[in-house]
């Protein structure tokens, strides 16, 4: 199944929280089952994901299948 997904103007995805770990520093997001790790969310100044959050995420295919490069979180 392919899903279509909206980019906005800043090349950003909207996404939620599927699933973070802290202790282990990882997860994932919808948007098609998108890898994110916690050196991502540090880089962008988020601490922590919490499931259902919903976000703008930036991603980047590299190799390993797609991840998250950039996270913003919304406040909706």
């Amino acid at each position: 199944m392919t899903v279509s997904l909206t980019v906005n103007e800043h090349g950003e995805l909207r996404a939620v929280v599927k699933f973070f770990n802290d202790i282990r520093g990882y997860g994932f997001v919808t948007a098609e089952d998108v890898f994110v790790h916690s050196r991502v969310l540090n880089d962008c100044g988020v601490h922590s994901l919490m499931q259902d959050q919903k976000l703008l995420i930036k991603v980047d295919d590299a190799g390993k299948g797609p991840q998250v490069q950039a996270v913003r979180l919304l406040n909706e």
